[in-house]
């Protein structure tokens, strides 16, 4: 479950990624929505609004998950199938990486890269420095013949 400012950062994320400029932001959704304004100042700033009716329309205007607003977590009916196809790409690149995974692995995986916040950058990013230390671990185990401690 995510606190206040972490659904505040959550949702300017969103509404950044709709190119809505942060300066009018709150006149904005209270006009779009019918909230008055300091219900739409709370939700900028991480509150959860009391009236359901306008949590509905605020979601549905901005193309807003609600239950991701809500927990920090998409339900896996309400990710879109192109964001699918973005995890299992960037899992396939992170198996050529690493080498196979395992089918539970491989979930896992994606499951991180769809569950991240981010659309999978900063997971895919994370993964990305997981597959190096990977590999320089196996590196390391090849140099010192098979020993895995530091000093050889």
């Amino acid at each position: 479950m995510m606190d206040k400012n972490e659904r505040a950062e959550w949702l300017k994320k969103k509404l950044d990624a709709l190119n809505m400029p942060a300066w009018g932001r709150v006149a904005e959704i209270a006009k779009a929505t019918g909230a008055s304004h300091p219900a739409a100042n709370g939700w900028v700033h991480g509150k959860l609004p009391r009236d359901l009716n306008l949590a509905v329309k605020f979601c549905s205007h901005y193309r807003i998950n609600m239950q991701e607003w809500v927990t920090g977590r998409a339900s896996a009916n309400d990710i879109e199938p192109s964001s699918y196809e973005k995890a299992f790409m960037l899992a396939r690149d992170f198996e050529k990486q690493t080498g196979d995974l395992t089918n539970q692995q491989f979930l896992a995986v994606v499951d991180l890269l769809l569950t991240d916040g981010s659309g999978g950058e900063l997971a895919a990013a994370n993964l990305g420095k997981m597959a190096t230390i990977f590999n320089l671990s196996e590196h390391k185990q090849k140099v010192n013949g098979g020993t895995d401690d530091c000093n050889g």
